[in-house]
């Protein structure tokens, strides 16, 4: 076990980089400072701001100064920075010297660690302001910054690796070394591990070229953008079946006369992630990915056939929204805009902030106390408005708390992904605070393990009080969190395993490929009740996390554990507290996999998946019977 995860930690640090900078585009990652002590603050209930859509009320938006004071200060931090990397670079071929080592190492963290603050201010800055130019060029500047930390940093571990066991022991005890003997251990216990000089930088590029696919997907969508008219803005959501049709149709006309330049982007992210895996002589792209997530390639094959085994769960689910709708004839693709609820219920911030901190008293006094900090130390940019980012994410430096992006819309998806990203902004604070540098950052696998933990909290609880309609719009927002986080992601996971391996057959990855393999997929996933149709065959052209290398299925088995915690701490709270307390303070330093067991979860053949079927069964039971009542 413990070559496992050595093994693991090594592809981790080969890919470092790439993985640091996906990060910040989904919203489930992020790195945390010291505990501020601010008082036991029992309630956390701001007031609403009286037009959140225009206007900015400080309260409700990020306070970046405790980052850095302004842009100016951090473009200082940048150019002090360069100037360090450029020092560290005259250690070169002096490491052998245990004075010089240590200057070395504390020169090494402080880059590091302030690299990574500057770093993920500039973007946290960019996603808030994203129509200033100033700001996007000096996140420019900061990514060019990283590419030269690569370059100088290059000759730092290949020479380490040459020194004796004995001097590298000697290194071990340094005060200069704590939080960073990882570093050295991993030299100590598999030398082969560690990249040669070119071999290390060459890396460095190949993560920049990486990073190239998704930036043109990205500059894609936020470029060439559909404005709808108002006459086919109303039909969107039209009772009329052809005009709902047409309307969706011209909304998605951009990727349609696009498709060929999408899949050719598409094709070049999965070559690359082939030639990644060849490299490091794995069988397979997905073989890598799993050997990353401590996750065994017949638990995923698992995982796949529990999740196949249950699709007729899905296909209810598509016939009741079918009869909720009306609909004449048979679901399909331009019916997903429709909403089930005619008149949804408003769950102001506050209320949501009051109703999530009410779900999470199962978790503990220490985890409150992280939440309330949030909430009250402008954590969290909660509204959406003009120039800013208008997804979902939780991103913070060793050097700061995490910051929580949300775009809140006074409704329970709003609350629910209020609570999701709360549990990541916490697991990070957590993390941070028990952990060095080196260990703190917490993988995508465990940290959705951490935020779904919390939206299973929160839907028990709004199931405990509400009844009548407001009962049924949770009933409906619990089963599209278990229809979307497990089989909507296994079917993305199914799409890409089907690509990566047409690819390393040497098949053409073209737009009629992808739209025919999306197409099949809807008509598997979805059942007899849903008819495909043109439109189908576009839907994954506005799925980034394709160019996140088999990240999706992660979801599947974050919600399948947290359901299995969230209801342990419903049962046995102070038992089940303690432990997954612990499983969010250890960071990455063990597998994930073995402390899920801690907790009484096992993803071994899919057995955590069953109980989230189960639920979803009678999730869907009382929603049929309500339809029958009507």
């Amino acid at each position: 076990m413990e070559e496992d995860n050595r093994k693991g930690k090594r592809i981790l640090m080969y890919w470092g980089v790439l993985a640091i900078a996906l990060l910040c585009l989904t919203g489930i990652v992020y790195g945390t400072l010291k505990w501020l002590d601010v008082g036991n603050n029992d309630t956390a209930s701001p007031d609403e701001p009286r037009d959140f859509a225009s206007e900015v009320d400080p309260r409700y938006t990020w306070d970046l100064t405790t980052m850095f004071k302004d842009q100016s200060q951090a473009k200082v931090a940048l150019e002090d920075l360069r100037k360090q990397v450029k020092v560290f670079a005259t250690y070169e071929g002096n490491l052998k010297d245990p004075e010089i080592f240590k200057k070395a190492m504390t020169l090494y963290s402080h880059i590091m660690t302030n690299e990574e603050k500057l770093r993920i201010y500039a973007n946290l800055n960019k996603d808030i302001h994203m129509d200033d130019g100033d700001i996007t060029d000096f996140l420019a500047d900061v990514e060019q910054l990283d590419v030269e930390i690569t370059e100088g940093f290059s000759y730092f571990k290949p020479e380490l690796s040459k020194l004796s066991d004995l001097k590298l022991e000697q290194y071990l005890t340094f005060k200069e070394t704590k939080g960073y003997e990882s570093t050295l251990d991993e030299i100590i216990y598999d030398r082969t591990s560690i990249l040669s000089e070119s071999e290390d930088r060459l890396m460095g590029l190949l993560n920049e070229l990486d990073l190239g696919y998704e930036n043109n997907y990205q500059a894609f969508w936020n470029r060439y953008d559909v404005s709808l008219k108002p006459i086919a803005y109303n039909n969107y959501n039209a009772k009329d079946d052809e005009k709902r049709y047409e309307a969706t149709k011209a909304s998605m006309q951009k990727q349609m006369d696009a498709v060929e330049v999408l899949a050719s982007n598409l094709e070049g992210k999965i070559k690359y992630d082939n030639l990644m895996a060849k490299a490091y002589n794995y069988k397979s792209d997905l073989a890598m990915v799993l050997d990353q997530d401590g996750v065994g390639l017949e638990d995923y094959q698992a995982l796949e056939k529990v999740t196949e085994d249950h699709l007729s769960l899905y296909h209810r689910w598509i016939v009741i929204k079918q009869k909720m709708l009306g609909l004449k004839g048979p679901y399909q693709y331009h019916d997903e805009q429709l909403d089930l609820i005619k008149e949804k219920n408003k769950i102001p911030y506050g209320d949501a902030v009051k109703a999530a901190r009410e779900a999470f008293k199962p978790l503990g006094k220490d985890y409150l106390k992280i939440f309330d900090e949030a909430i009250s130390q402008r954590w969290i940019d909660v509204y959406p408005r003009q120039s800013k980012y208008t997804g979902s994410y939780t991103w913070g430096a060793y050097l700061s708390h995490p910051y929580i992006l949300i775009n809140y819309e006074d409704d329970y998806n709003s609350a629910l992904t209020l609570a999701h990203e709360m549990g990541h902004g916490v697991h990070g604070q957590l993390s941070a605070q028990n952990q060095p540098f080196t260990t703190y950052e917490n993988s995508i696998f465990k940290a959705e393990i951490a935020s779904t933990t919390n939206e299973v909290l929160f839907l028990e609880n709004q199931l405990k009080t509400q009844k009548g309609e407001a009962r049924k719009e949770i009933l409906i927002e619990y089963v599209n969190l278990i229809t979307g986080t497990i089989f909507e992601q296994m079917k993305a996971s199914e799409f890409e395993k089907i690509a990566h391996e047409a690819q390393a057959e040497g098949k053409d990855l073209d737009g009629d490929f992808f739209k025919k393999t999306w197409t099949d997929l809807n008509a598997k996933y979805y059942g007899s009740g849903y008819k495909t149709s043109d439109l189908d065959g576009y839907g994954w052209t506005s799925i980034d996390h394709l160019y996140w290398n088999f990240y999706m299925y992660k979801y599947a088995t974050g919600l399948a554990s947290g359901y299995g915690i969230a209801t342990q701490l419903e049962s046995n709270p102070e038992k089940t507290s303690s432990a997954y307390i612990a499983f969010l303070k250890s960071g990455n330093v063990f597998s994930t996999v073995d402390e899920l067991k801690t907790l009484n979860i096992t993803l071994e053949k899919g057995k955590a998946l069953e109980a989230c079927y189960k639920k979803l069964d009678a999730l869907l039971t009382e929603l049929e019977l309500g339809l029958e009542a009507e």
